[in-house]
């Protein structure tokens, strides 16, 4: 009886060892303790995080290889519909022409490449000229789609010409306001001194157009204080005498 009972206590007290094993207080032994502790399970986990940055290198490979050669298509494909949209054939430069094929490939239409390439810069592009196209042929609500698209690119002027684009869309509906404030980004965006005289000559005529003579002088005043010589100074002194205000 004794023997058996002795030996229960071992067992109990060597039990009751292994689950009172000393934790070390510093982190470093923390962590060795856990592994030598759970080393299957810490295997798994550093395979599983292996594997988990192999796969993300792997993919952001993909994708950066797919951006590129998307971005060189798009501009492949703009530069040879280019030609219909500077004679202002709109309709061609729009939807392709049928009729011809370079290298074997159909000519695809801005509007095809904004479909397939609109993430890309030459995307964009492409969105800005399809949404002139479209203002061309007196379809304004469909051209500020596109325009809105161009909008998103890194450039500013591409993006200055969807913001011009898009108050030429308002201004057509003669919603001069909206109008007004869409010139204004486009010639907030611009650095040359010619784009910028015209987009704020164009912002000046919406806002007085849409009955704010004071904003529409203030800016007048500023494109002749700019350069009085210049044709949009010339506009801009009309549009004062028709306000009846005093060229300074």
């Amino acid at each position: 009886m004794f023997g058996k009972k002795s030996d229960k206590k071992e067992e109990i007290y060597d039990d009751f060892e292994l689950e009172e094993q000393v934790v070390p207080k510093n982190l470093i032994g923390k962590i060795q303790f856990y592994i030598e502790n759970n080393r299957r399970g810490v295997i798994y986990i550093s395979a599983g995080i292996i594997l988990v940055t192999i796969i993300f290198f792997i993919s952001k490979s993909i994708i950066s290889n797919n951006i590129e050669e998307n971005a060189k298509k798009a501009t492949l494909y703009l530069s040879r519909i280019q030609p219909y949209y500077s004679i202002s054939d709109y309709q061609k430069a729009l939807y392709g022409d049928s009729s011809k094929t370079v290298r074997g490939e159909p000519m695809i239409g801005l509007v095809g490449i904004v479909d397939e390439y609109g993430s890309s810069e030459a995307g964009k592009l492409a969105a800005l000229y399809a949404g002139n196209c479209l203002l061309g042929l007196n379809k304004a609500a469909e051209a500020n789609e596109y325009f809105d698209k161009a909008c998103g690119s890194d450039s500013k002027t591409i993006q200055a010409g969807a913001y011009a684009g898009i108050g030429d869309c308002y201004e057509k509906q003669k919603e001069f306001k909206e109008a007004a404030k869409n010139y204004e980004k486009a010639a907030s965006l611009i650095n040359t001194e010619t784009s910028q005289s015209r987009y704020s000559l164009y912002t000046a005529i919406c806002y007085e157009k849409a009955g704010d003579k004071e904003k529409a002088g203030q800016l007048y005043k500023e494109i002749v204080a700019k350069n009085e010589n210049s044709e949009f100074a010339g506009y801009a002194k009309l549009g004062l005498l028709r306000l009846g205000m005093v060229i300074e």
